[in-house]
């Protein structure tokens, strides 16, 4: 939580299945979080289920709790109409732990 009322905006991400590529995420609207707050983001989340199917179907099929997700890109915060920083984000957790979230 942070003292400042903040936006963040340009969001976009590519997420990994275990080192596969499986999507694009994105959302370029700004999202403001309120001071000491938190709050909820869409995001648009482009994939073929084909694509992940043909090239990651035995991590599918295999012990999916303990699968790997990591997404990797960045996004940008704005805070007193001031742009703070494009900030890279590179994230892994894995699907039980996302469960949980």
């Amino acid at each position: 939580k942070s003292n400042l009322k903040f936006s963040i905006f340009n969001q976009s991400y590519t997420a990994y299945l275990n080192g596969t590529k499986i999507a694009k995420i994105s959302d370029y609207k700004a999202a403001d979080v309120a001071a000491e707050s938190s709050t909820v983001m869409s995001l648009l989340v482009k994939f073929n289920p084909q694509e992940i199917f043909r090239t990651a179907w035995t991590q599918i099929l295999g012990n999916m709790g303990n699968a790997k997700i990591r997404l990797k890109g960045s996004i940008t915060v704005r805070s007193l109409a001031i742009l703070i920083a494009r900030i890279p984000i590179d994230e892994t957790f894995t699907i039980e732990k996302f469960k949980l979230i």
